[in-house]
């Protein structure tokens, strides 16, 4: 099988206390995946995201 460098195209809808922890990890911590899109109610739950 061979490998496939093009990274997945994430989106996270929902930036809660656990949506913004798969968020941090999708961003931080797993290689090949790029954080594309997000949703939350507060605007504050999205100010992390701006800055990275």
């Amino acid at each position: 099988m061979q490998k496939n460098n093009t990274p997945i195209r994430a989106a996270i809808i929902g930036l809660g206390r656990l949506g913004s922890r798969h968020a941090r990890h999708l961003v931080e911590k797993i290689q090949g995946v790029d954080l594309v899109a997000a949703c939350a109610l507060e605007d504050d739950q999205l100010q992390w995201l701006m800055m990275n």
